[in-house]
């Protein structure tokens, strides 16, 4: 028998993955209501399981499985060993146990704490990323210190994609600007942005998840350098206009500096770093 779960046999059973796709969510303080938001707008046909961990103190008995349930559609329920990973069923991590992906199986450990939490975030993330590779999508919502950040740069290493929900809009944004820093291609949405997000995510190409993010990101670069351009072509006709004498050459030539300088600070946008703190 496997400790707080099912049979080997049962497992066996499940062997197979149901599925490509996997959804994990860490959460910590002030992540109630941006996790049932996100949790009412995943329809019941969404095609990957959702995990959810969330820092809970140890010893006391979780009624978020159950609040997750009334907040959508999708079934929720506490994580055992053996639980099968299936497409629109959400998993959550009990106090005091770390949530590990096993194949297409969850498994529950009582291992050392990390960054002072069981279960913490990193922990479900890492072996998410082994697992499923290029199909997870993480999402990190509001909470305290950095935990979820080393394991989003985890999942983002194997091509997976990482959401965020806006520090700007986060009770306490210490572990959405963390993750943020972590993974530069992160995408930093409001709550009520981030059940869309997934739903495309999961339902994009089984090649990788982060190909919508990346074409998004590569459709933004290019609007922002046919900016850059547009501008140095005017730049480029006060300079014109300035040697030709025509009107007032001073003007002129202010105007174009000043084309230039706003080039100049669009073309920095496509390499700023998306924390500013």
């Amino acid at each position: 028998m496997i400790a707080e779960g099912r049979d080997v046999a049962a497992l066996a059973r499940e062997a197979s993955p149901l599925s490509d796709r996997l959804v994990v969510v860490g959460a910590s303080a002030g992540s109630l209501g941006p996790l049932q938001q996100l949790v009412a707008g995943l329809p019941g046909d969404l095609p990957a399981p959702v995990l959810v961990v969330v820092h809970l103190q140890p010893g006391s008995p979780s009624a978020l499985p159950q609040v997750l349930a009334r907040a959508g559609v999708l079934p929720a329920a506490q994580a055992r060993t053996g639980d099968a990973l299936q497409p629109g069923r959400i998993l959550v991590a009990p106090p005091d146990r770390h949530l590990l992906v096993h194949d297409s199986w969850v498994r529950l450990s009582r291992g050392p704490r990390e960054n002072g939490q069981r279960p913490a975030i990193d922990t479900l993330f890492r072996s998410a990323a082994a697992a499923y590779g290029p199909g997870v999508v993480a999402v990190v919502l509001s909470g305290a210190l950095d935990d979820g950040a080393v394991g989003a740069a985890v999942v983002a290493a194997q091509d997976g994609a990482v959401l965020v929900q806006d520090p700007d809009e986060a009770r306490v944004s210490s572990m959405p600007r963390a993750a943020l820093a972590a993974v530069r291609r992160a995408r930093a949405l409001p709550a009520a942005a981030l059940a869309a997000a997934v739903c495309d995510l999961v339902r994009g190409s089984a090649g990788s998840a982060q190909t919508l993010l990346d074409g998004e990101q590569q459709a933004v670069d290019g609007a922002i350098h046919d900016a850059a351009a547009r501008l140095l072509e005017v730049a480029a006709v006060h300079r014109r206009l300035a040697e030709r004498g025509d009107g007032d050459p001073e003007g002129h030539l202010r105007a174009a500096r000043a084309a230039e300088e706003r080039a100049r600070r669009v073309e920095e946008l496509a390499t700023e770093d998306p924390d500013p703190s």
